[in-house]
């Protein structure tokens, strides 16, 4: 975190974004980056949820919290932390908060993305598409159960990568990244999904797909051992023999429609 604790980055430093909208960064390069190729592909811009749901400071996270817990002097039950000298309850129909200090928004580049699901038709499409999208831009997925929504980082946080030029501290789009040669390890060529085929017999395998949504290239790999995950010393090789970013699990029904995606470019589609 340059030297800060988290949430304690001064906002001087960040990329102003909008109203309570700021990404350190490194991380607003990537996004900027995910934003435009979503415009381009799907006709979809990509939105930060309104409030402090990029970069968020410590007065923000305890107000969250404020918001939507309640303290109490004494253990009570269904607790899930003690912060302040208070016990901490989550209010009925209240979103979960990380203890203020520890979240990801102050330390890791996360980002919660209002309206991902306008990517396709069906929200499973649009998982797909949103998790491909992210992972070729180096944001992971699924950190936190339930929230679809919110998505880190992977990167360094500070670093600006050499691709988005000075451009990268407004809140306009980079243009598309130029080719990156074998040697630039920054913008990974490739994805790379791991889902369970419960179709297999006699038991179910894991596949690994490796794809390029803008090529339409992919190409997949069965573990052999019946019902058994990918190692993540075989996961490693992967990544490193085929240029990907790092792995992220899907449903076989998301990774149909990421290959069907891919046939249609590869069919001129």
């Amino acid at each position: 975190m340059g030297g800060y604790g988290n949430g304690q980055v001064p906002l001087g430093q960040l990329v102003y974004i909008g109203p309570e909208h700021y990404l350190l960064p490194g991380v607003n390069a990537h996004w900027q980056g995910l934003v435009g190729e979503a415009r381009a592909s799907y006709g979809v811009t990509l939105r930060i949820t309104g409030g402090w749901n990029g970069y968020r400071p410590l007065a923000a996270q305890e107000q969250y919290l404020r918001d939507n817990y309640t303290a109490h002097v004494l253990p009570v039950a269904g607790y899930e932390y003690y912060w302040g000298g208070r016990w901490w309850k989550r209010r009925p129909g209240k979103p979960k908060a990380a203890k203020p200090g520890t979240s990801p928004h102050g330390a890791y580049g996360a980002v919660d993305v209002a309206n991902w699901r306008d990517l396709a038709r069906t929200e499973r499409e649009a998982w797909a598409i949103f998790a491909a999208l992210c992972a070729k831009w180096r944001f992971a997925t699924q950190r936190v159960p339930g929230e679809l929504w919110h998505i880190e980082f992977t990167g360094d946080p500070w670093a600006i990568p050499s691709w988005a030029g000075s451009g990268s501290n407004t809140f306009e789009p980079n243009p598309e990244p130029e080719p990156q040669s074998e040697e630039d390890d920054d913008m990974p060529k490739n994805s790379l999904a791991t889902y369970r085929n419960d179709t297999t017999s006699p038991k179910p395998t894991y596949t690994a797909l490796v794809y390029n949504a803008g090529s339409g290239f992919n190409v997949e790999f069965t573990n052999g051992a019946n019902d058994t995950p990918f190692t993540d010393g075989y996961l490693a090789n992967l990544r490193a023999s085929h240029d990907t970013g790092p792995a992220f699990a899907t449903s076989k029904g998301a990774a149909d429609v990421i290959k069907a995606a891919c046939a249609k470019v590869l069919a001129g589609g």
